[in-house]
């Protein structure tokens, strides 16, 4: 397995569109840098995907490795919603958690819900959402 593409990118609930109500024009020209890197992203043929936000659990002293089996939610603004939902690559998480415990990287596995099953969801925050709506050849998989 290697690293075959990588990038870093702007959130905001107004760059998807179809809830940016009357922040639309204002966020368009991001809009469109994310459709680039979307395009980028799509030719590449990727398989698994590693995200990597400074947004949700925070733990004091480590790094946060959620194992959950899925990442749903409902992003809502200006009375508009976008539905999401992607099953997690919950073996690679694990995978990567015990590599980094011996590599002595000061990492935790956590998971929201149950510990598996259709319960073991983590509602998704905007960081993951946006990315999501611009990657379009995601197979429903992170």
């Amino acid at each position: 397995m290697s690293i075959v593409f990588g990038g870093i990118t702007p959130h905001g609930f107004s760059i998807i569109e179809e809830i940016s109500g009357h922040e639309n024009e204002l966020f368009k020209p991001i809009r469109n840098g994310m459709k680039e890197f979307g395009r980028r992203f799509n030719q590449q043929n990727i398989d698994t995907i590693i995200l990597l936000t400074p947004h949700g659990l925070r733990v004091t002293d480590h790094t946060a490795i959620y194992t959950n089996e899925a990442c749903k939610d409902t992003l809502s603004q200006f009375g508009k919603n976008v539905n999401l939902e992607y099953l997690c690559q919950k073996d690679m998480a694990q995978k990567i958690y015990k590599e980094a415990k011996k590599a002595k990287i000061s990492v935790v596995g956590v998971n929201y819900g149950a510990m598996s099953g259709e319960l073991s969801n983590l509602p998704m925050n905007w960081g993951k959402k946006q990315f999501k709506n611009i990657c379009s050849n995601l197979t429903k998989s992170v």
